[in-house]
């Protein structure tokens, strides 16, 4: 059985508990069984949610007095919040949101139901996450023609383009799950490191070239510049 969340009613309101949602991160949001607005994160006021607005603006309102536009656009949302106030977790990956004013965000965003210190269900929690720039870099990707990726420092690839599998004639499940050296030409292991080690420290490097091995057992040669930095961990 799912984990549950229990809130003492009473204790909601008080500060301890709502500096506590204050700094949770990213965008939540805590809601009687009428969708009024109990407690909420930074997250929920600023960059992380659907537009920037004030706390005094949301604690004590109505979920859709505060955003009119989803009772109007996603009626499918106001029934997973009606689920979830049964005892129902729902969760969407990637949704798309339009606002009134045709600006697009996408977002993935999880409900579930809290319940107070009797057992019943006192209200829900919406969490949510922008992730519209990480869903446009995926579409820049796709439609590029070069080989493009994303790595970590640890050696492997996070994200990959579908020129890059047609290229090498793997999966992108194949390329995700193994160290980028396995896909090396063994003779041009030890520059590769070289040139990862750089990055990681934050070196941009330019006009490298190294050899990788395809599915089919080509040698491709490639020429590639990247960047990448010791705080995001990413190249």
């Amino acid at each position: 059985m799912e984990n549950q969340i229990v809130f003492n009613a009473t204790e909601i309101s008080k500060p301890g508990f709502q500096a506590f949602v204050e700094f949770t991160p990213g965008a939540v949001a805590i809601f009687d069984r009428n969708m009024r607005h109990l407690a909420c994160s930074d997250g929920w006021l600023g960059e992380d949610h659907v537009r920037a607005i004030k706390r005094e603006e949301v604690i004590g309102r109505n979920y859709y007095d505060v955003f009119p536009e989803v009772k109007a656009a996603r009626k499918d949302w106001c029934e997973v919040y009606q689920k979830t106030l049964s005892g129902e977790s729902i969760n969407r990956i990637a949704d798309v949101f339009v606002r009134d004013d045709g600006e697009i965000h996408w977002i993935n965003w999880k409900t579930k139901p809290w319940y107070d210190t009797s057992g019943e269900v006192g209200g829900i929690v919406i969490y949510s996450e922008i992730i519209t720039e990480v869903h446009e870099l995926r579409r820049y990707f796709e439609i590029m023609n070069d080989m493009l990726c994303v790595a970590n420092t640890k050696g492997y690839y996070t994200s990959v383009n579908s020129e890059f599998e047609r290229v090498l004639a793997y999966t992108e499940a194949e390329l995700l799950s193994r160290p980028i050296y396995n896909f090396v030409h063994p003779e041009d292991v030890e520059k590769s490191k070289a040139a990862m080690g750089a990055l990681s420290h934050g070196v941009a490097v330019t006009n490298f070239s190294n050899r990788l091995l395809s599915k089919r057992g080509e040698v491709v040669w490639v020429g590639w510049s990247a960047v990448g930095g010791p705080q995001t961990q990413v190249i």
